[in-house]
């Protein structure tokens, strides 16, 4: 894992030389073949899986394991919450939709331009509009909330992972006394769905605060994502949301098509 991790970020580097990036990607390829041995070698899952797993079996980067390519892949912190969250209803016939563009991005703005053009009526914002406030809002009055922006996992204070936006940081404590409307957010940022393990093997980052708060679906990355691969990859994705696809039918079918830069995203909580 640790292997994997440094490779990932490795050739998340937008400069990294030909050379350098050409052995990276061959040593991941042999990395990504032994944890899906050591992990899913017999377990039969040749359709849609649902992984209910703890500590930091959370940041394997699943959808990127050779066996599950193509296929919806869902990492659930438990299945009673997989459970509740499957049964929790169908998602609405017209979505309400919000794209966040953060500052400092290479290619936020065009990434949130076409995710909002595969939604009738979305709503995008970037600039000075973009605050933490404003996606705080969405959190919990929007259906589908994609924000493309710098994220930090910080290990030793999860809590105070964040995303960057227009008015400063927006840290996954802020979100605590948020009721969140239950959709799907996806966050197109470094580290987002990273999990610093706490006593209990309670899994804490960004990513799961907003499962516990009531989100159903989160798709979010679990090392560096390199800026091209994540635009790509969010709009293929928000394509297939919007033509019905579940969720991580979506995400399988976008990592699938895409041939650039490895863009280590995971579905977590459920399909919506």
């Amino acid at each position: 894992m640790r292997r994997v991790r440094a490779d990932l970020d490795a050739l998340a580097l937008p400069l990294l030389p030909e050379p350098i990036a050409s052995t990276v990607r061959t040593a991941l390829a042999d990395e990504l073949v032994q944890l899906d041995e050591i992990l899913l070698a017999g377990s039969g899952a040749g359709g849609p899986l649902v992984l209910a797993t703890g500590g930091n079996l959370a940041a394997v980067p699943w959808t990127l394991l050779p066996s599950r390519r193509g296929l919806p892949t869902v990492v659930a912190p438990s299945a009673t919450m997989w459970w509740r969250a499957w049964r929790a209803g169908v998602r609405p016939e017209r979505p309400t939709v919000l794209a966040v563009a953060g500052p400092g991005l290479d290619r936020a703005e065009d990434e949130v331009s076409r995710v909002g053009a595969a939604w009738p009526g979305a709503e995008v914002l970037g600039g000075v509009d973009a605050t933490a406030g404003r996606v705080r809002t969405a959190l919990a009055e929007h259906d589908v909330v994609h924000v493309a922006a710098h994220g930090v996992h910080q290990p030793q204070s999860p809590l105070f992972s964040s995303l960057r936006l227009a008015d400063g940081p927006l840290f996954a404590h802020e979100l605590e006394d948020q009721n969140l409307r239950g959709g799907c957010v996806l966050i197109s940022a470094c580290e987002a769905g990273l999990v610093s393990v706490r006593p209990g093997d309670q899994p804490l980052g960004l990513a799961s605060v907003l499962l516990q708060l009531g989100t159903r679906a989160v798709v979010a990355g679990v090392a560096n994502v390199n800026d091209r691969a994540a635009a790509d990859v969010m709009a293929g994705v928000h394509t297939r949301l919007a033509a019905g696809a579940d969720s991580a039918t979506a995400l399988a079918a976008a990592l699938a098509e895409h041939d650039g830069p490895p863009a280590p995203f995971v579905c977590y909580g459920s399909a919506w």
